[in-house]
């Protein structure tokens, strides 16, 4: 039924209800009131801030551009000044330059006396360059506004030609006024700019048609202060900021200053919105407050109605929302009674629901540890408890079991732990199959110290049984001693068997796969597992264009143990060999048993044509090494060799396939030239591997041998063409292959460690070869040498130096040490450690290759160097790549601010020289001077500072 609202009738219903509605309508009007005027004064204050900021970053944005066409004007200046132009005009006209950039125009200026013709004025030209003719000469620029009627501001940007030649004349470029003033359309069409100058004067405004004239602007700038409110003549209130451009270093002039304004209106608009929300809000408050008065008028007058509605919510399966009657009398009780009929009802429904998701989830995998996450994480779901724990059985071993306790279950961690069930734990719960219920006590089982540790104190046991052993349990844990209830019991134990089908399925489908995809013998891949393991580390090798090599074992002689010992010690063997091949393999590459005595070997994760050469000869190497190895087999050695056949992807095959088929023939290659061996099925795999083996064989002697000679590569100063140093460069002759290249051997000498050995001989010879310069008068030389990674890493580095300089009497201070970028950030600490005590001892120091690595700025400045060298990649292209040109610019001027020299490496023109020589770089090198010769040359060159082809250079500089 439904009950009227007759109650209104009544005078104490109708007092009551006005009541409320007043009670709730004055304080609605008072925040109302309150709410507008700050917000008012919110909106105004974030609106002139905002001003405040737009001002500042058009004012900046605007000298960014004033330098930059700065910089554009030096640019030409030098470009004219390098084409050495001449002319024979006496006039201002006719040496007129092409417009570029962003200049309208630029004008060479001659003869001052004659007019400009980009100028109406020359006179106000005339004096400002009187007035700033010192600030012209320092290479500055000054800017010149020129007012025309019925016309926008000119601007210009005068700078002489040459401050070292002012009277070469100067240069006035007519500044693009769309690119100086920029884009003010994005401001919105109710924002103005404009730009006064230091006296007032009107240089630009965004909307000329506004209502504020340029006049009253004008006038304003006199009594400006930072901001303020502004009323126009008819009476509309404008909001008004600036921001004052100090120009007076750059352009010679005091200020310009950016004057931002915008009706206020326009900034209080968000105010209308929230009159509408808050009108909104206030009917909406006042329509609550008057339901709310009637139900509490109502309340003791509709408990039945509430009672029907809530019978009506259990029909439609809503059991969430309980019957809310507090009248105290029969119907609170019914009302209750009512609740917990619901509630019921709701548990039975979730927990069938819940059950039916967990089978699913359950029966939709085959992974026992993905059950036993299903169990552990939403059991909950079903029966209450504390804490749980499932123990499974491990393998195949009777008495061996794993825990698996959740820990955490809104992070759902879980813990496993291993655990050894005695004979009679086992027998007590196969006896016991239904459940147990364990009580606190000293001697209770160890399956449950997981739970015990969780501050369980109580417990049910759950045991699974599958063909009569006894195959996992279900533990549940309670913190407090309760007694369980019937139906909790039964529906736990109605969940447990549901987990046991779905335990013997997975335990099932392991199997299963085991014995299609594993070989029983060995436990390794079968074929099947190796092809599916294969087509997808080829597949991933396609796209990441990396390379995979396979190899194939093939076992020597193994008939014949086969045939002399019998099945069962060539079945011992061949597991033996199962294990020793995968104790050599890396975790990343796969292993499997063909049949027979074959085995394959799939070596993967390779980024370049080198690594996997050298990965692979090295595993297969010791692959032959382990095998060669005696094996014991019922008390006998037995030896058994091996014959390995190696195919690479991509350049042996595409497929598995072809892999396998291409490496079994390689295989039997090697069995057929003698057996113990292997071989590459590439015959430029193959050539490759002979010719690294023999270059590292002949590495090894070429020291012992003297085969290795240093060449010095000259630096000369900038400033005065003179030698100052050299940098050592290590050269290797083979007495068969004559020279070869560095690139070739020091990274193979860096690999194999024998760049130790070289670089402690390249410092003892630079030594020795020095102090035989000094001697013969060449005292102010100081040779660089470069210093490896794996060297400068080695702990015994700062004593042998000292060592060899003391051998060969050497003041540190002519010797310099040179490290990349690379290796000087790979340990911080250690590298500034190390760079101190080479810098305590006089040496001098350099970081290599700057530019190219990844160092940072705040790292640089605590390295104790001397110099910074400049790569040759950026040198290379110095004069044809913007960006190469800015980064060398950069590097000199961060170094010479660091108080550090720089030396550019690779200067092969004299275009690049020039321009090095323009940014003050201390020190080249290069093939423009000399390529790097060897110490006798070098001497020569010494030698010959007195000749024509010494002072040639040299007066190239």
């Amino acid at each position: 039924m439904k009950i009227e609202l007759t109650f209104l009738h009544s005078k104490v219903a109708r007092r009551i209800f006005l009541l409320f509605i007043i009670s709730a309508l004055v304080p609605v009007i008072l925040l109302a009131v309150l709410s507008f005027n700050q917000i008012n004064n919110v909106l105004t204050n974030q609106q002139s801030e905002q001003l405040k900021q737009k001002s500042k970053s058009y004012g900046m944005a605007l000298l960014d551009r004033l330098l930059l066409l700065k910089i554009q004007l030096d640019w030409t200046a030098q470009n004219f000044r390098q084409k050495e132009l001449t002319t024979d005009s006496k006039t201002n006209e006719s040496i007129n330059l092409k417009t570029g950039g962003n200049f309208e125009k630029i004008t060479l200026m001659i003869d001052p006396k004659q007019p400009v013709p980009a100028l109406a004025n020359s006179e106000k030209l005339k004096k400002l360059l009187h007035d700033g003719n010192d600030h012209l000469k320092t290479g500055s620029s000054i800017l010149l506004s020129e007012y025309q009627p019925y016309s926008s501001v000119r601007i210009f940007l005068i700078q002489l030609l040459d401050p070292q030649a002012p009277e070469r004349g100067l240069l006035i470029g007519e500044i693009d006024s769309t690119h100086l003033w920029g884009d003010t359309d994005s401001l919105g069409s109710e924002v103005q700019f404009c730009i006064l100058d230091e006296s007032g004067s009107v240089l630009f405004c965004s909307h000329q048609n506004h209502a504020i004239s340029l006049q009253q602007l004008s006038a304003l700038n006199k009594t400006l202060t930072s901001q303020f409110t502004w009323h126009a003549p008819n009476d509309e209130e404008f909001l008004v900021n600036y921001w004052a451009i100090f120009l007076k270093p750059h352009f010679f002039i005091a200020k310009w200053t950016v004057v931002i304004t915008q009706p206020k209106a326009s900034s209080l608009i968000p105010i209308k919105d929230f009159s509408t929300i808050f009108g909104f809000i206030s009917v909406l408050t006042l329509a609550i407050v008057a339901w709310l008065s009637i139900h509490q008028i109502r309340r003791n007058l509709i408990p039945l109605e509430k009672l029907m509605e809530g019978v009506r919510r259990i029909a439609n399966k809503n059991f969430k929302k309980p019957v809310e009657v507090t009248s105290g009398d029969e119907f609170e009780d019914l009302a209750d009674s009512v609740n917990h009929m619901a509630v019921q009802i709701d548990k039975q429904f979730h927990i069938l629901s819940t059950m039916a998701n967990i089978d699913q989830l359950i029966l939709s995998t085959f992974k026992i540890e993905d059950i036993i996450k299903i169990v552990l994480t939403r059991t909950q779901e079903i029966i209450a408890y504390d804490c749980i724990s499932i123990i499974v059985k491990d393998g195949d071993q009777t008495a061996a079991y794993r825990v698996y306790t959740l820990v955490e279950l809104f992070r759902e961690t879980i813990i496993s732990d291993l655990l050894e069930l005695a004979p009679t734990e086992r027998q007590h719960l196969l006896v016991n199959q239904d459940h147990l219920v364990v009580s606190n006590q000293n001697d209770s089982p160890a399956y449950l110290a997981s739970l015990k540790k969780l501050g369980a104190v109580s417990f049910l046991v759950l045991p699974i049984a599958l063909k009569e052993d006894l195959s996992a349990i279900i533990c549940l844990g309670y913190r407090k001693l309760s007694t369980l209830k019937e139906d909790d019991i039964l529906l736990a134990r109605d969940f447990v068997n549901r987990v046991a089908v779905a335990l013997s399925n997975a335990s099932w489908e392991e199997q299963l796969y085991y014995m299609a995809h594993y070989d029983n013998l060995t436990g390794l891949p079968n074929r099947l597992l190796l092809k599916d393991r294969l087509q997808h580390v080829l597949a991933l090798a396609e796209r990441k264009k990396s390379f995979v090599a396979v190899l194939f074992i093939d076992l020597d002689r193994f008939k014949h143990v086969n045939d002399s010992l019998g099945h069962l010690a060539g079945d011992l063997l061949l597991c033996e060999v199962a294990q020793r091949l995968v104790k050599n393999l890396r975790r990343e590459d796969t292993i499997a048993r063909l049949g027979g005595d074959e085995f394959v070997i799939a070596v993967s994760h390779f980024e370049n044509v080198q690594e996997p050469l050298a990965v692979t000869t090295a595993i297969t190497k010791k692959i032959i090494f382990e095998l060669s190895a005696p094996f014991v087999i019922d008390d006998r050695e037995i030896y058994s060799t091996a014959s390995i056949g190696i195919a690479c992807y991509p350049t042996d095959g595409q497929t598995s396939h072809e892999l396998l088929k291409n490496a079994d023939s390689a295989m039997y290659h090697a069995k057929s030239i003698g057996k113990n061996n292997y071989q590459f099925y590439s015959k430029i795999l193959n050539a490759a591997a002979l010719e690294r083996l023999d270059m590292e064989n002949s590495l090894r002697r070429a020291l012992e041998r003297c085969e290795f000679e240093l060449y010095y590569q000259p630096k000369i100063q900038t400033t005065t063409g003179a030698i100052c140093g050299a940098e050592a460069l290590l050269r290797w002759n083979h007495p068969q292959k004559g020279r070869v290249s560095p690139a070739q051997f020091i990274p193979l000498c860096e690999e194999i460690g024998l760049i130790i050995a070289i670089g402690e001989w390249i410092i003892q010879t630079v030594c020795t070869q020095v102090k035989n310069w000094h001697d013969q008068g060449f005292s102010s030389l100081r040779i660089a040498i470069n210093l490896s990674p794996l060297q400068f890493r080695q702990p015994d580095l700062i004593k042998k130096v000292e060592t060899i300089l003391d051998i060969a009497g050497l003041d540190p201070d002519r010797l310099e040490f040179e490290i990349t970028e690379s290796v000087a950030i790979e340990d911080i600490d250690k590298t500034i450690a190390t760079l101190k005590a080479f810098k305590n001892m006089g040496l001098h120091l350099s970081i290599d290759d700057f530019g190219t690595g990844y160092s940072s700025l705040s790292y640089l400045k605590r390295f104790p160097i001397h110099n910074l060298k400049i790569d040759q990649s950026f040198i290379r292209n110095l004069h044809t790549s913007f960006e190469d040109a800015a980064i060398v610019k950069s590097i000199i001027t961060l170094a010479h601010s660091l108080k550090l020299r720089v030396i550019a490496e690779g200067v092969e023109t004299q275009e690049q020289l020039a321009y090095l020589q323009g940014l003050d770089c201390d020190e080249i090198q290069g093939y423009l001077f000399s390529p790097p010769i060897s110490a006798d040359a070098f001497s020569k060159l010494l030698a010959s500072t007195n000749t024509k082809l010494v002072k040639k250079l040299a007066q190239d500089f």
